[in-house]
């Protein structure tokens, strides 16, 4: 794929639609702020305290995602609490990914159950927030089709798993066929992380020559990043490329 058809792809254009959902007070507003790194949602203990979504933009492992924070699904009667769960049912839909929350301490409700039957068969990662606040080595029980579910637990309040979650999404997204745009296939994150192993490699090579290390070390992170961006082009490392460099350099001679 070129690099032209790359840009023109989803994930560069509108970015990874990621949407946090749960039932009120599981942690939605807290986890947006790790992700974004910044206080930008309001926390409370009170639930509910998000009427309305909230748009952030960040990068991933190198993906530009938008992370949307929705108002918490319930049984609403307030007109503007109706209003903001309308618009969370809204970027569900939208979204490439959900990060469908849920309360360790709560386990799980009929309230979260019901939110899954929503969201069931969608591209869907399960987080457990609050695990601070569960006995060392307790599990959550899960039923149905969240046992199937990629998990991760997580404390957002006191900024543990975070990383982990992020890994996480990075793998859902390489493993998702239908993070396309149109006809255009995405050649995927694996790709862009190839050519960053590449530019690493060939930094590294740089690094040995400078300093003063034999040709041999030099020739194999060249010979690695050769390989690597075969990858990407469905080529094999040719021996002819090889010999040329192993003769320039005369190793073993």
């Amino acid at each position: 794929a070129s690099v032209q058809a790359y840009d023109s792809g989803h994930l560069l254009r509108d970015g990874l639609q990621i949407v946090v959902v749960g039932r009120p007070n599981v942690g939605k507003s807290s986890l947006m702020n790790r992700l974004i790194n910044k206080e930008r949602a309001i926390v409370t203990e009170l639930p509910g305290t998000t009427r309305d979504a909230i748009e952030e933009t960040v990068s991933i492992s190198g993906i530009p995602a938008v992370i949307t924070d929705t108002a918490g699904l319930h049984s609403a009667v307030e007109p503007v609490e109706v209003l903001g769960i309308r618009k969370t049912h809204e970027s569900i839909q939208n979204a490439d990914l959900i990060l469908f929350l849920v309360a360790a301490d709560d386990g799980l409700t009929d309230a979260d159950l019901d939110i899954y039957r929503e969201i069931q068969g969608r591209s869907v990662i399960l987080v457990i927030n609050k695990q601070d606040l569960m006995v060392a080595g307790a599990r959550l029980a899960l039923k149905n089709g969240l046992r199937a579910l990629p998990t991760v637990m997580l404390s957002a309040k006191f900024n543990q798993g975070i990383d982990r979650l992020k890994e996480t999404i990075v793998q859902q997204v390489m493993q998702d066929p239908n993070m396309v745009a149109g006809d255009v296939t995405i050649p995927q994150v694996r790709h862009l992380q190839i050519f960053v192993e590449c530019l690493n490699l060939i930094e590294n090579a740089m690094q040995e020559m400078h300093n003063g290390l034999g040709p041999e070390m030099f020739v194999s992170h060249l010979q690695r990043a050769y390989d690597q961006l075969g990858q990407v082009l469905g080529q094999d490392t040719g021996e002819d490329v090889l010999d040329q460099i192993f003769d320039r350099f005369c190793i073993g001679k």
